[in-house]
Order: C-alpha cells, then structure tokens, then sequence
C-alpha cells in the first residue's frame, strides 16, 4: 500500500449532480495522456466508453475471460 501524504491546498471545485465531476486543479494533457496509457495497460483490461459517466468519458473494464475469477 502507498502512504500518501496529506493533501496541501484547497480542494478541487465540483459539480454537485451525478455523474461527479471535477472542474478545476486537472492535471495537463499529456499528464493524463500518460497516465491513461499505463492505467490501460494493466492485463487484463479493456478501453471502453463508461456506461455511467459523461459523454466521451473512458473506462476501465475487466476482461470476460477473468471476471469473477
């Protein structure tokens, strides 16, 4: 397990509907860029559009052939 630090600063702004969304202190793009390609190079999962999220958002799913494994 990680031990992460306390956060510093103020928090992020938000919306207050569903889905959550967060509106300031974003990372830049190729930050993100980077971290997408090594969050969707875990084995076993798949790039997809999330079914629950804002338009165009992506995410991670689990493989049929281990789910429930």
């Amino acid at each position: 397990m990680i031990d992460l630090p306390p956060r510093a600063g103020d928090k992020p702004e938000t919306t207050s509907t569903n889905p959550h969304q967060q509106l300031s202190q974003n990372p830049k793009a190729e930050v993100y860029e980077l971290l997408l390609s090594q969050a969707f190079d875990f084995p076993h999962v798949e790039r997809r559009p999330s079914a629950i999220s804002v338009p165009g958002a992506q995410a991670l799913w689990l493989c049929e052939e281990v789910a429930g494994t």
